[in-house]
């Protein structure tokens, strides 16, 4: 019983409707801007509100703060009593350190060789590491 006549109507009746629907969300959106500019003009306010986020990352920094100093505080009383740590300048001149040696898998199935033999230049390495 459906004829392609009421199809194309009905799918000239759906296009229609949703750019109705989606201007009426642009101008909303639009009046929406307008009105929070207003506000922020009136009250003299402007960009100083602190988001929700901001306040987050404020309260994270102090408390990072604090235990940073508590650490400083306690690194400061070891080293009165005389705790000797493993990583210090002394150990450090006498004993170089060794470089670590990093290993990259690269995937060599590649179609041709030649392009397989390029990336295999530019990432490992061909001379002594020292």
């Amino acid at each position: 019983m459906r004829s392609p006549m009421s199809a194309m109507m009905l799918a000239m009746f759906a296009t229609m409707a949703s750019f109705y629907v989606a201007g009426r969300l642009w101008q909303d959106a639009q009046n929406r801007v307008y009105l929070i500019k207003e506000l922020d003009r009136r009250t003299g306010q402007g960009r100083s509100a602190i988001s929700v986020d901001d306040t987050l990352k404020v309260v994270s920094c102090r408390q990072q703060g604090k235990r940073l100093a508590s650490l400083e505080m306690e690194l400061a009383a070891a080293k009165h009593e005389g705790f000797v740590g493993k990583y210090t300048s002394e150990t450090n001149a006498t004993h170089s350190r060794k470089k670590p040696l990093v290993v990259i898998g690269i995937m060599t199935s590649f179609g041709r060789k030649n392009y397989r033999e390029a990336v295999r230049k530019s990432w490992l390495p061909t001379g002594t590491t020292s």
